[in-house]
């Protein structure tokens, strides 16, 4: 039972503790049923929580611009910072050399220590949220105006401008794609190296989650009341056993013209410049 609404949770690696974030400041970690003793609190309440990807460190970020680095094994804290603004996420860069938070137009990297590496504040608006490539080498952070790329050293060596909010950002474990969820009701899709976009609009509401599968092949979007799963490619199940009609003669049976459109397009000229 919690005292007020958790705002953060997160899983260990082993998946054996759970650590939970809540509005009125604590930071509770479970093993099984019981609380194991909780790290300090944030007194205007919790923003994020984040295990270590590998060892028992947990980082936690608070709405009053402070992050912390937390044993959670000896129940101490190794060490903190802190900026103006409230703390929009904490992310641990896979290889968990060092833990990155948003915190107002700012971010702060600290090593798994608790001391501080670097601090990007050079940002014209909130930072919302945080990625890292999957090699641990890169950090994105996105606000509204685009997407800054960081690697160690304080200026950015990539940027991606947008015209809008952004509220989510997911690296493809492959490396080569990152996305978007966007204020405006959009997802945009980048490839890291290229800058090729892609553009996804339509949806009702605000897209405010992100995940790609582990092949890199699928992204999932989440928004208020609705997920769509998009395909990065698509590839043949089994081999076409009907030829398809000539193209000289025109797809003549009209049933198969209206009922296969896409094959009459294909077939017939007259069609496709008909539908253009």
């Amino acid at each position: 039972q919690l005292d007020d609404h958790p705002a953060g949770l997160s899983w260990s690696h082993d998946d054996a503790l759970l650590a939970v974030g809540c509005l009125d400041g604590t930071v509770s970690v479970f093993d099984g049923t019981e609380p194991r003793p909780a790290p300090p609190t944030h007194p205007m309440g919790v923003a994020d929580v984040g295990w270590h990807p590998h060892l028992p460190l947990l980082a936690t970020g608070g709405l009053d611009g402070v992050v912390r680095v937390w044993d959670a094994e000896q129940a101490q804290v190794l060490g903190e910072a802190s900026a103006k603004g409230w703390c929009a996420q904490v992310a641990w860069s896979p290889t968990g050399r060092e833990v990155a938070a948003a915190v107002g137009r700012t971010v702060v990297r600290l090593d798994n220590a608790g001391a501080e590496l670097w601090r990007h504040d050079d940002h014209d608006a909130t930072v919302a949220c945080l990625a890292w490539t999957p090699d641990g080498r890169s950090l994105a952070a996105g606000m509204n105006g685009g997407v800054r790329w960081y690697q160690d050293g304080v200026e950015a060596w990539k940027s991606f401008d947008y015209a809008g909010a952004l509220l989510a950002l997911a690296v493809a474990p492959s490396g080569r794609w990152f996305a978007s969820g966007n204020h405006d009701n959009s997802v945009h899709c980048w490839r890291l190296w290229t800058e090729e976009e892609l553009f996804m609009s339509g949806y009702e509401q605000k897209i405010l989650h992100l995940a790609w599968s582990r092949d890199s092949r699928y992204l999932a979007v989440g928004n208020p009341g609705e997920v769509t799963v998009w395909a990065t490619g698509l590839s043949p199940g089994a081999k076409c056993l009907v030829p398809p009609p000539e193209k000289h003669a025109g797809l003549s049976d009209a049933e198969l013209r209206y009922r296969h459109r896409y094959v009459d397009m294909w077939a017939t000229p007259e069609t496709l410049r008909t539908f253009q």
